[in-house]
């Protein structure tokens, strides 16, 4: 049992860890795009994403096992936070595209938000 408890430790603290970088390339992107620097912010925000990305599988994982009670709440809370800052990304990378005059681009990105906000409330 103390086992479980130390690999559960570790996940917690890879998480945090996980979120941590979130935290910092979404900084940059903003910092960035507020210079007017598009080209870095996308590449920090879809560093970002792909953290994102790494976060929400272990979540689904659980979830899948059907969870009830307080164990369910908190595992729809981190989903749902996971999957709407992943969509607002998405259309962070869009004003960027648009930033740059690249609307192909931009509304590629809007629509990839968009479509991970049908997930969120599916």
């Amino acid at each position: 049992n103390g086992s479980n408890l130390s690999v559960g430790n570790k996940a917690a603290k890879s998480a945090d860890l996980a979120k941590f970088a979130v935290g910092k390339d979404t900084k940059e992107a903003m910092d960035a795009y507020n210079r007017g620097d598009f080209m870095s912010a996308i590449h920090s925000l879809k560093a970002s994403i792909s953290i994102y990305e790494d976060l929400l599988k272990p979540v689904e994982k659980a979830l899948a096992k059907r969870p009830s009670g307080d164990a369910l709440k908190e595992l729809q809370k981190e989903r749902s936070d996971l999957l709407w800052t992943k969509a607002e990304n998405f259309r962070n990378i869009g004003d960027c595209y648009a930033g740059l005059g690249d609307s192909e681009q931009a509304a590629e990105s809007y629509e990839k938000g968009v479509e991970i906000l049908r997930q969120w409330v599916g």
